[in-house]
Formats: structure tokens, C-alpha cells, sequence
């Protein structure tokens, strides 16, 4: 049985997450709207396709920015409470050498 080590960079991982936090927050949903559409024909029809993908793609990076910052928040608490858990078992607390 081998043992394996995760090293993690704690300040690089939060790096990410608060650049993440950033731009999710300015990805507001109201801010892209689409106009009403003018006239009828083909034209008409397939710039209505598109902008129903467009909005299909938009809501899913959504949700991947929203699942990739619960994955990260999670990995990042887990970590934490790990290392925590190993300076209790040292009798190290925070703030002793």
C-alpha cells in the first residue's frame, strides 16, 4: 500500500475563486437581452434559432462557473478543516510556532 500526497496552494486556490466569484457576479442574466424581432421569412426564423442558442449556451456556462465555484468553495473548506484537524492532532493551535 502506497501513501500519495495532495499539495494544494491554498493562496492560489483562492485566487481562483474570488476571480471566478468576479465574474459571476457581473454575469447577470437581465443584462443580456434580446430584441423583438422585426418583419417574417427564413432570416427571421434563423436569427431567432440562434439567439434561443445563444441563451441556452449562456444559461449553461452559468451554471458550469456556478458548479466549478461549489466544487472549489468545497475543495478549499475540506482542506482547510484537514489541515486543522492534523495541527490538532500536534497540539499545534493558531498562532503557536
Amino acid at each position: 500500500m502506497s501513501s500519495s500526497h495532495i499539495s494544494v496552494n491554498a493562496a492560489e486556490l483562492g485566487r481562483v475563486i474570488a476571480e471566478l466569484e468576479a465574474l459571476r457576479s457581473g454575469s447577470d442574466r437581465g443584462a443580456c437581452k434580446r430584441p423583438e424581432p422585426a418583419g417574417q421569412g427564413i432570416t427571421v426564423d434563423l436569427l431567432e434559432q440562434t439567439a434561443n442558442l445563444g441563451e441556452a449556451l449562456y444559461d449553461t456556462v452559468l451554471s458550469l462557473m456556478d458548479a466549478t465555484l461549489a466544487f472549489l468553495t468545497g475543495t478549499r473548506a475540506s482542506f482547510q478543516n484537514a489541515d486543522e484537524a492534523a495541527a490538532g492532532l500536534f497540539g499545534n493551535s493558531e498562532g503557536d510556532p
